[in-house]
């Protein structure tokens, strides 16, 4: 039985190591010539390519071959030769663990110290969601703006047509504000307003939308929308952003006062998780979303005694049961993995 457990441990230690390298082999340029490349590479062309120094190199290929993601020949010669199978390179691109999710062990790092410290009982504010948290997330935001702009066109009943014909959209805490740009470029006749309660995160949006017309921008608090809404939207969204809120419930019934009646819907992109901890023994995947959400989403969540912290972990019945307390009624399509669209119709 002791073997059992030291395998566990020996495996969580190694691969944490790896990540790291992983993340170098990203930020160097090493995946980037893999994936482009038409033929099998020795270590010296990969270095010569991104302009580093090789032994660096042949450390990175010996850990990334060692897990077979990337394979290695010997040619005639006797000299290694290493290339990406194309399944490899399509899960790269476009996998749940691809590319794109590869900065999340810088982030914890940079984060660590400011999170050890804020665990303390009577600790609460101390780490916020800063620029450099969309920095790190860019590559994971692009990756899921196509499948998330799909989802929600082929699942919010008569929502690609409403926006071709012209409507009010409102999306709440708009981070990067990603596929809210993407549809507002799709979508020239309807209005888009990107909102956020940070203000320096708008002007980053600003700067990289300034040349869409329909796009406005205004620095909102869920928590202080009044009881009558100065303007409705006929279709609000909200990205990754309910659970990370000290008070869901509260900040989903200031999103219902906003929408229009009696036809307003609302997109809530969050994630579905089981809610249980027997139920993800053995689930990798949840485990790392335990991981992600204690340095990322209980963090930002827990600004007040108050704060629910639910975080990334939020079980798929416990949002649901949020959405029916602020008053909608909802249906879960999954997006990709445990990630997936709550679609909120007025009661």
């Amino acid at each position: 039985m002791a073997e059992k457990y030291e395998s566990i441990l020996n495996q969580t230690g190694c691969y944490s190591a790896i990540s790291y390298c992983f993340c170098l082999a990203k930020e160097t340029g090493v995946f980037t010539t893999l994936l482009a490349a038409q033929k099998q590479l020795t270590s010296e062309e990969i270095a010569n390519e991104n302009n580093i120094k090789e032994r660096y190199v042949q450390q990175m290929l010996g850990c990334l071959s060692a897990i077979e993601l990337v394979k290695v020949s010997i040619n005639d010669s006797g000299t290694n030769l290493y290339y990406l199978e194309e399944a490899a390179k399509s899960a790269l691109k476009v996998g749940e663990f691809s590319l794109a999710e590869m900065r999340y062990p810088m982030m914890v790092s940079s984060r660590y110290d400011a999170v050890k410290d804020s665990l303390g009982a009577d600790k609460f504010g101390v780490v916020r969601y800063q620029q450099s948290y969309l920095d790190d997330m860019v590559d994971r935001k692009v990756k899921m703006t196509a499948p998330t702009i799909d989802c929600l066109l082929k699942n919010v009943p008569d929502l690609r047509e409403n926006l071709e014909r012209g409507i009010d959209v409102i999306e709440f805490g708009c981070g990067s504000a990603y596929p809210l740009s993407q549809l507002a470029t799709m979508f020239p006749k309807s209005n888009f307003t990107a909102t956020d309660v940070n203000p320096a995160f708008l002007e980053c949006v600003k700067k990289r939308c300034c040349h869409l017309s329909n796009v406005k921008y205004d620095v909102v608090d869920l928590y202080a929308i009044p009881e009558i809404a100065d303007k409705q939207y006929d279709f609000v969204y909200a990205h990754d952003v309910i659970h990370d809120l000290p008070k869901p419930v509260e900040a989903l019934k200031g999103i219902r006062r906003v929408l229009k009646e009696p036809n307003g819907i609302c997109g809530i992109v969050d994630y579905a998780g089981t809610g249980s901890h027997q139920k993800d023994v053995g689930d990798i995947f949840a485990a790392h979303i335990y991981a992600m959400a204690t340095f990322l989403c209980i963090p930002e969540s827990f600004q007040n005694p108050e704060s629910e912290a639910q975080g990334a972990s939020i079980g798929k019945e416990t949002m649901l049961g949020y959405l029916q307390a602020a008053g909608f009624i909802t249906a879960c399509v999954p997006i990709r993995g445990k990630l997936s669209l709550y679609i909120a119709k007025l009661v």
